[in-house]
């Protein structure tokens, strides 16, 4: 046993699971071992014990976070910005204490693309990640941090420099750039929760990260993502987080690239997306919504969904085809993040190389293969972009034959789909019932 987890007996425990994921992509053997103390005091014989088995890290679940802050040797600076150490490496007996949540949190959060200089952020929670969040904000340099806790004064001494408010008073005034969620509200089991400050200030927040993976996607990133916002779960914090305890323990960096392949092989864990592909008019979104509704799974249009934050299609494709396309690839990794979608794309997403291993890694994406001939009778054709005007079907033809095979390649499954919908929906049900 080289590396252990020290937890409490009780509770879901994030992380574990994204550590035998990370173990079998790299294929280190970690012998992991498990040290579960009974109260807060045990953590301070659980770090002993740790260095007397020359055991050479450990990873220290919440709530004990806060013990192991003041059971180790030396902390680093992230550790004692935020009063909490959820990794410790051993070496020559000398204990270490890091808080690699920090690190992973930034992490994740650079992936939203957001610039949060000078903006204004609303969290809420009461968990140890919120010591973090707020440590790493105002590293940030936000312009102000608003906490909506359930325990007004309380908050209000332990972070002076942030605005506390109660999670059920309505924010005035006020537009944030960001709302984290970093308690357990919407955990499974209590699955359909969202917090209370998010339903009172939605309106006025850009983008919303939740802390919590588990359901993969909560009640509050299904919510705010149907109102067009940028959603995050907690998966690329947890991964984040994962590699960088890897980095500490063993003095290896891991790549980008492998934080992506294990958030993805986490995400088809908690369950794919299922996602249609095929030319303007050949069913997708009318398939999309009946199999959606068939499979109790959530629908996503992204063509509307992009109209829904962006405007007109048509309007966008007045700028410029490629504009159009660069805002429809980020909707797409955007949407590549969720699970258990019904995922109905535009014609033309195939078009872009970079798409097709976003499509892969959104779930299994099945081909609506419908010929030109029925295709042409769909009266809707007339309000697309490229198809408008005359000779619609010498412009459509054109399109089938450049994309037929990009459509075919980019697919796990081909379905054809010159039948009715129930046939349609009923082949798509039959594959999935394949794996």
């Amino acid at each position: 046993m080289q590396y252990a987890f020290v937890r409490k007996k009780t509770s879901y425990q994030k992380g574990t699971d994204v550590w035998k994921e990370f173990d079998e992509i790299i294929d280190f053997d970690f012998g992991f071992g498990c040290f579960e103390p009974e109260s807060d005091h045990e953590v301070d014989l659980c770090i002993k014990e740790a260095a007397d088995k020359g055991i050479k890290g450990l990873s220290i679940a919440a709530p004990l976070q806060y013990r192991a802050f003041q059971s180790t040797d030396l902390l680093s600076e992230e550790a004692m910005k935020t009063g909490l150490a959820d990794t410790v490496r051993i070496e020559n007996g000398v204990s270490v204490g890091y808080n690699t949540e920090y690190f992973g949190f930034l992490k994740a959060l650079s992936r939203t693309g957001l610039d949060l200089t000078g903006k204004k952020v609303l969290v809420t929670g009461y968990s140890c990640s919120l010591n973090t969040v707020v440590a790493a904000l105002k590293d940030l340099n936000v312009s102000e941090t608003v906490i909506a806790s359930i325990d007004k004064k309380r908050y209000s001494a332990k972070f002076p420099d942030c605005t506390v408010i109660h999670e059920e008073e309505p924010v005035k005034g006020k537009d944030f750039a960001l709302f984290v969620n970093c308690g357990p509200v919407g955990m499974f089991p209590d699955t359909g929760s969202v917090p209370a400050a998010y339903d009172l200030s939605a309106d006025s927040i850009d983008c919303v990260i939740d802390l919590v993976y588990h359901p993969w996607d909560t009640a509050l990133v299904k919510k705010a993502r149907k109102k067009g916002k940028n959603v995050q779960n907690g998966m690329w914090t947890a991964v984040y987080q994962t590699l960088k305890a890897f980095e500490i323990w063993t003095g290896t960096r891991q790549t980008e690239e492998l934080a992506e392949e294990l958030f993805y092989r986490m995400k088809k864990k908690a369950g794919d997306c299922i996602v249609l592909i095929g030319m303007p008019g050949s069913g997708k979104s009318t398939v999309g919504r009946t199999l959606a509704k068939t499979l109790d799974m959530e629908f996503v249009d992204t063509d509307e969904y992009i109209e829904s934050f962006y405007g007109q299609i048509a309007d966008l494709f007045d700028i410029g085809e490629e504009f159009f396309r660069q805002i429809e690839t980020r909707t797409l990794k955007q949407l590549s993040y969720g699970n258990s979608m019904v995922i109905s794309t535009g014609g033309g997403i195939v078009t872009r190389e970079e798409n097709i291993p976003l499509l892969k890694n959104a779930g299994k994406v099945f081909f609506l293969d419908r010929s030109p001939e029925l295709i042409i009778q769909n009266e809707e054709l007339k309000n697309r972009p490229l198809l408008a005007g005359e000779d619609r079907y010498e412009k459509l033809m054109r399109l089938y034959r450049q994309r037929i095979d990009l459509y075919r390649k980019a697919a796990d499954y081909i379905i054809n789909n010159d039948r009715g919908i129930f046939q349609t929906v009923q082949a798509i049900k039959e594959h999935l019932q394949e794996r």
